[in-house]
């Protein structure tokens, strides 16, 4: 689509694009827990409901290994769209299973996610937040960068938001009025009304009654997401809690291309059903609409997007990527680092060093010392280094100017060896994600023999 194309090329948030593997698999997962029964017996729906909660899990915690901005954006919208499928199932025992599965999700992710949330105080966190403040970035602001730089950029966003959300009500409106006449609502708010609503929701039609459900979660999430793009929505964006890790509000863009695509492809269904029936006003509306969606959002992508990267420069990184946001926190601002420093020197200059190794997590240097001196190795100092010095463990002092790795050195020859190991919570952390994975496996198996007992007993 064409959020998809404009991400990928003027972007290049390769990683956040993960999310359209995610966000549908997450969608089906929580409708399969949402249901209220099944055929089978107790033991068959127990094996669906565990494979539904392992598809959630994996699901949600691999869009949070992918993209936690976008994933934790998404839980939004995804926990909205199940509240409103429980309204029209009345199901609400459904959302504690929804719920154990994004809490799968977490465990399955907790050697990534875990560390980042209790260790973000030793990185310079506000970096992002005083860079892209959150809240200036809704469409049709964007009161972030220069904007006399990213004007076609921005117009494209607020392009994408119109024609989302206009697909949302045109498709759902339409979708949900294609029955019209077949159980119709009344038009007061009496207790009948709610009755004929619900039964409207239960009974099948032109729309059968899990396509009309869908179509309701749909339009409710691409309704959410949308006026969380929009600076209406601040008084409720204010407060919920971390909603500024996701950065930009656009990336909810995903969302209503998502929405936009699964409407367009229940148009075309019900178009031919309502074809099969001699409805054939219904069937034009419903056709059209979705080759609008598609032919508009392929010409979108060719004309808007493609064409014009197509004369663009072609992107080439720079040699060494430096990020302020990761730094350390006792780390300076990485453009005052000076340029011409060596690997490792001594601060009196008494001896000689030698590097051995300079490896990521790795590093071996030696030293040669006349008299006793301070050693200085160019590495930021971050909670995981531990260094030996002649293979006894040795104290690492953070240098004041540059927050680098020092240590104390006695005269003669000295074999210095740093390792970037993990720290408590990394450890903890790590194995909640092991366990978690031998947990998946075996509810993988046991929903297997669920459901293969079901198919092989008896009739």
């Amino acid at each position: 689509g064409p959020y998809h194309l404009l991400d990928q090329y003027q972007r290049g948030a390769i990683a956040e694009l993960l999310g359209f593997v995610w966000m549908p698999l997450m969608l089906g997962a929580g409708e399969g827990l949402m249901e209220k029964g099944g055929e089978g017996g107790c033991r068959a729906r127990w094996g669906e409901r565990l494979k539904w909660v392992v598809v959630l899990g994996v699901s949600y915690g691999g869009f949070i290994w992918s993209h936690p901005p976008t994933a934790y954006q998404y839980s939004l919208g995804f926990g909205v769209a199940m509240m409103v499928l429980g309204m029209v199932r009345r199901e609400w025992r459904g959302l504690l299973r929804v719920g154990v599965g994004l809490g799968l999700g977490v465990a399955l992710a907790a050697a990534y996610i875990l560390p980042a949330v209790f260790e973000q105080n030793l990185i310079h966190k506000d970096y992002i937040l005083t860079s892209w403040p959150y809240h200036n970035t809704y469409v049709f602001v964007h009161d972030i960068f220069n904007a006399a730089n990213f004007v076609e950029f921005y117009r494209r966003i607020n392009w994408l938001w119109v024609l989302g959300l206009a697909f949302t009500i045109v498709c759902g409106a339409a979708l949900l009025l294609a029955d019209k006449g077949r159980g119709a609502l009344s038009a007061d708010g009496s207790t009948k009304g709610i009755r004929r609503l619900f039964a409207y929701f239960e009974r099948d039609g032109l729309l059968s009654a899990a396509l009309k459900q869908r179509v309701v979660m749909w339009t409710a999430l691409g309704l959410f997401v949308s006026l969380m793009m929009h600076k209406i929505s601040r008084p409720l964006g204010q407060h919920i809690p971390k909603i500024e890790i996701g950065i930009f509000t656009w990336r909810m863009l995903a969302m209503t291309t998502l929405v936009t695509a699964l409407l367009a492809g229940a148009c075309w269904q019900t178009a031919s059903q309502a074809l099969g029936q001699q409805r054939r006003s219904v069937s034009t509306v419903l056709a059209t609409l979705s080759m609008i969606i598609l032919i508009g959002g392929a010409a979108f992508s060719l004309l808007s997007v493609c064409l014009p990267v197509a004369r663009a420069e072609v992107f080439v990184p720079e040699a060494e990527h430096m990020n302020p946001a990761t730094l350390p926190a006792t780390a300076p601002d990485p453009y005052e680092l000076p340029d011409d420093a060596p690997p490792a020197e001594l601060a009196e200059d008494n001896g000689e060093v030698f590097v051995e190794k300079w490896e990521p997590q790795h590093r071996v240097v030696r030293a040669e010392l006349t008299e006793a001196d301070q050693l200085w190795i160019r590495t930021f100092n971050f909670p995981g280094w531990t260094a030996t010095v002649d293979g006894k463990p040795a104290e690492i002092i953070t240098g004041e100017e540059f927050g680098d790795i020092e240590i104390n050195l006695a005269a003669g020859h000295h074999e210095v060896r740093l390792d970037f190991l993990d720290t408590p919570i990394r450890r903890r952390a790590e194995r909640v994600t092991l366990i978690t994975f031998a947990m998946i496996v075996l509810m993988m198996a046991a929903s297997w023999l669920l459901r293969l007992k079901r198919s092989v007993a008896p009739q």
